[in-house]
């Protein structure tokens, strides 16, 4: 396989489960595991092709989420799909691509976090949550143990599915030149 045709094959496999995990996540609040093991064995397949430089982008890639996104799972940040979804990308897109989907997940997480909040009208709680939680985080503290409703499975919370930005970060990722 040539290499401009294997890096089609990374970019769509990356972009077809992270749209997956995004309807799953809409619709039923949670990520398959099948999905997360399947895009992490494709991108071990597909990095396979390049030999066992491409392996070791892989595990970077796989790696680079799982430190990332397992502190985040650990504090209630974040729910076990989250973290399997992103380090499936991460195995798929290896480790710099991957960051820039990272970033621009965050990005458009906190967009629509705050158009949520301007819906929902309380853009006032969460600014204020968003100040507990950074504050809970610069002390390494889990902001769940000080502030119950900033956890993800706390009842009642406002929470979005995560794999949503995730989403539309890998669509940027895909539409966007590189």
């Amino acid at each position: 396989m040539q290499s401009q045709d294997l890096d089609r094959m990374f970019i769509l496999t990356a972009f077809a489960c992270a749209l997956i995990g995004a309807a799953c996540d809409i619709r039923s609040r949670r990520i398959p595991n099948w999905l997360s093991l399947s895009a992490f064995l494709a991108g071990l397949i597909l990095h396979g092709q390049v030999g066992r430089a491409g392996l070791v982008n892989a595990l970077l890639g796989c790696g680079m989420a799982l430190l990332i996104y397992v502190p985040l799972f650990a504090i209630k940040a974040l729910g076990a799909g989250d973290v399997k979804l992103m380090a499936a990308l991460g195995t798929i897109l290896g480790p710099i691509p991957w960051l820039w989907v990272f970033v621009a997940t965050c990005l458009v997480g906190g967009a629509l976090a705050a158009a949520a909040a301007v819906a929902r009208k309380n853009l006032r709680v969460t600014i204020r949550n968003t100040f507990h939680l950074f504050q809970c985080l610069t002390r390494l503290e889990s902001p769940a143990g000080k502030h119950p409703e900033l956890s993800v499975p706390q009842a009642g919370s406002s929470t979005m599915p995560h794999a949503l930005p995730i989403a539309v970060a890998a669509c940027l990722y895909v539409v966007l030149p590189h």
